[in-house]
């Protein structure tokens, strides 16, 4: 990472800051959205929630969701794990309105089934990061 993927980010941290003057959520977004494409782990993770959220432009869960499971590869951390998991579910839940109790059993063992899924994801990478001394 180039001090200047560390520079956008520091600058989108400054205008994502809801009690600064400098209070701009449409700039850090730009901002985050710079960094991230320079590789910087944190603002992908920013930008991500911000796409997710809607905050400073338009809201884009599926960009959202890919941005958090490449955030959560570069950094290994539990917060973009947490983040992920917690957006993949919502999307659940919008796709799938449970309209009766059988509605309700069939999407329990859905969300069973991804958070096996998200388990062995996550047991892989612990592994792997492992595997590279990380």
């Amino acid at each position: 990472m180039d001090e200047n993927a560390e520079e956008l980010f520091e600058q989108g941290l400054k205008h994502n800051l809801r009690s600064a003057p400098s209070f701009d959520p449409a700039l850090a977004r730009a901002f985050f959205a710079r960094a991230s494409a320079k590789g910087h782990g944190e603002a992908m993770r920013n930008y991500a929630l911000m796409l997710a959220e809607g905050s400073g432009g338009p809201k884009d869960m599926s960009q959202a969701i890919a941005g958090l499971a490449t955030a959560y590869f570069k950094l290994c951390d539990h917060a973009s794990l947490e983040y992920l998991t917690d957006l993949l579910y919502d999307e659940i839940d919008q796709e799938r309105p449970v309209l009766n109790e059988v509605d309700l059993r069939a999407l329990a063992e859905e969300l069973e089934s991804l958070d096996r899924i998200i388990q062995n994801v996550h047991g892989k990478i612990k592994h792997l990061a492992a595997r590279r001394g990380d």
